[in-house]
């Protein structure tokens, strides 16, 4: 079992850490770039704003009817 954390209050300082130790489980911050191409050299850039955008990528992935 794990806990994956998204959105903007996921960066909060110590939050992943603090989560993993009182609910004894594995606590990672989601990436919504897990599945999009994207340039190597905006990585940093993007794993700083990827959380805060996790909704919108998600929505951005959907298959249009």
């Amino acid at each position: 079992d794990k806990v994956i954390l998204s959105g903007g209050s996921a960066l909060l300082p110590n939050l992943a850490n603090y989560l993993s130790k009182i609910l004894n489980l594995n606590v990672i911050i989601g990436d919504p770039w897990a599945r999009v191409s994207y340039p190597t050299d905006l990585k940093p850039i993007l794993d700083e704003i990827g959380p805060r955008l996790a909704v919108a990528i998600g929505l951005a992935m959907r298959e249009v009817e």
